[in-house]
């Protein structure tokens, strides 16, 4: 072979390795479908650092489908009927037990041997900290179909609604914090009549407000005063007794009593009638006005942008009824059944080696919480002790790159004069966060994906006395309201695909009987004859095999 040949050889094999090379460096594209929250400040998942941030370590391009929240049920039904599907679901409790159960055939099938082999860590993670994940994903049919998201615990997310009450006005109007149903009657009519806000009207009060639009502002939520544990959001229209069997809520003589006390409030004009249609926006101006003295809700900073104004607000525990104990629903603690399907990858994925890998990287402790969070570890947000609890930031942008890190804490030092610089502001604007200037950062509700992060072992981020900071009022609520718990809390389980067929088909229907009762029953009153025709509609929308299904549920019978 001449010298010539073999030079031409060599270069066409050199030519030959650096076109593999750079064909191997190509990424792979895949689809993620997710959830966005109406509270995110980016224009999309793009703009998220840690999005990228995942594209660079695991050579992928995404192409992003976001799902808004509270939106998610028809343009999440027309992706189920694509074709072809996403790759990936990374949707969070979007992605329910019975949507899965009932499509099978488009999930790829995850089994233990491929988690060991393509996410070891989140293996031994799971071995470690989750010994029954095997049990909690494992679906009916004998299957595992996802991967858990969220925490494995979340004291926070122990029940939904809490009520809360405005101090100020009670201080105004010389009242003191009720405690039983004829105190808090004359709160609210003191409320309606003397001027409680202040502002020289005492007409535009609003006592007692509400909005069945927002999922933990139904007026429903008070039944609670009458013993009756239900959360009509989540459709749990049932109650228990005291040894742990679910029974009847909506058809009991407790239930009417309460519809008629509040049917009376209503034609007092000491609650807003109009809650069953106003929106979100109507509720929110109405709080943001300080034109309520009652609601219920998640938080009040959820709702009220003054932070003067919502710490106005404190918890209220609902007075029980004459006869009766308050009892709130209660969530399962292991918070993450609620996202038990966070991951999944579809049957027309093409690369599932790289939709594991994926999920390897991200399932890194400290990048869940990243993840979570929004944003590297020690740019705005940090440990705060050995147990790896953090804060959020309670500041915008222009706060944080004032005053560094430490501002975040509240540890700053006060008397720092003014263009004062801490080494973590050029770590900010290094790392791109520049767009965010004048918008409030809010961990995963604004920058992260806040619930439907990797699984972590704990996320709680208000483990703090200051009612300022985002969300802590609600932290500190719990424990005023620890005492109404429900000792029984809603089961987890995943339901068999028959099961929740039949289900189904024999209750559909029914819960718009009960809302449709509940709100014309509040507006017009209960006569025994439309009591009567109302029980009668609940047995013939299956009332009484609802309450059997979640009784063999909750005694693991189906």
């Amino acid at each position: 072979m001449t010298k010539r040949i073999l030079s031409f050889l060599m270069a066409l094999m050199l030519l030959c390795g650096i076109a593999s090379i750079a064909a191997a460096e190509e990424p792979v594209t895949l689809t993620i479908a997710t959830t966005r929250r109406t509270t995110d400040i980016t224009e999309s998942y793009n703009q998220k650092n840690w999005a990228q941030e995942i594209e660079k370590a695991c050579n992928v391009k995404i192409n992003w489908i976001e799902l808004t929240e509270g939106q998610i049920e028809e343009p999440l039904t027309a992706l189920l009927a694509a074709s072809p599907l996403p790759d990936i679901f990374w949707s969070g409790k979007a992605m329910s037990d019975s949507i899965v159960s009932l499509n099978t055939k488009l999930w790829h099938v995850i089994t233990e041997d491929e988690i060991k082999t393509y996410m070891p860590n989140l293996y031994n993670f799971y071995e470690n900290y989750f010994p029954t994940w095997r049990e909690n994903q494992t679906y009916p049919d004998g299957n595992i179909y996802s991967l858990p998201a969220g925490a494995l615990h979340s004291r926070m997310h122990t029940t939904y609604g809490i009520q809360y009450i405005n101090t100020k006005w009670l201080e105004r109007v010389g009242k003191e914090m009720p405690t039983t149903m004829e105190e808090f009657h004359d709160v609210l009519v003191a409320f309606r009549d003397m001027d409680a806000n202040g502002n020289g009207d005492a007409t535009d009060e609003i006592p007692f407000d509400f909005c069945d639009k927002v999922y933990t502002s139904w007026l429903m939520n008070a039944a609670v005063a009458w013993g009756l544990p239900i959360y009509p959001n989540g459709k749990v229209y049932y109650s228990w007794d005291k040894d742990g069997n679910v029974i009847g809520a909506v058809n009991t003589p407790a239930y009417r009593e309460f519809i008629e006390y509040y049917h009376q409030l209503g034609q007092e004009g000491l609650i807003n009638l109009e809650g069953f249609a106003q929106t979100q926006d109507q509720f929110n101006a109405n709080l943001n006005a300080d034109k309520v003295g009652v609601f219920w809700a998640w938080g009040p900073c959820n709702h009220i942008t003054d932070k003067e104004l919502f710490l106005q607000f404190e918890a209220f525990v609902p007075p029980a009824a004459e006869g009766y104990e308050t009892v709130l629903p209660t969530r399962n603690m292991n918070f993450m059944n609620a996202y038990r399907n966070g991951f999944m990858i579809s049957k027309d994925c093409k690369n599932i080696e790289k939709a594991y890998e994926i999920w390897e990287y991200a399932s890194d402790p400290i990048k869940a919480l990243e993840i979570n969070n929004g944003s590297r570890r020690g740019l705005l947000w940090e440990f705060v002790d050995e147990n790896n609890e953090y804060l959020p930031a309670d500041a915008t942008i222009e706060d944080i790159a004032a005053h560094g890190f430490k501002y975040l804490m509240k540890e700053f030092d006060k008397d720092c004069p003014d263009g004062c610089t801490h080494e973590k502001d050029a770590a900010l604007i290094e790392a791109g966060y520049e767009w965010c200037i004048g918008k409030t950062y809010t961990g995963g509700n604004t920058l992260g994906l806040v619930d439907i992060a990797p699984l972590m072992i704990e996320r709680e981020n208000y483990r703090t006395t200051d009612l300022s900071v985002w969300g802590v009022q609600r932290y500190v609520s719990l424990d005023k309201y620890d005492p109404t718990f429900c000792p029984f809390s809603m089961n987890s389980s995943i339901v068999p695909a028959e099961a929740q067929e039949e289900f189904d088909f024999s209750t559909d229907g029914l819960y718009n009987i009960i809302n449709g009762f509940f709100s014309d029953a509040i507006m017009k009153g209960v006569t025994d004859e439309s009591w009567n025709s109302y029980l009668a509609d609940l047995e013939n929308y299956g009332y009484n095999y609802y309450v059997d299904f979640y009784n063999k549920l909750a005694h693991n019978e189906l």
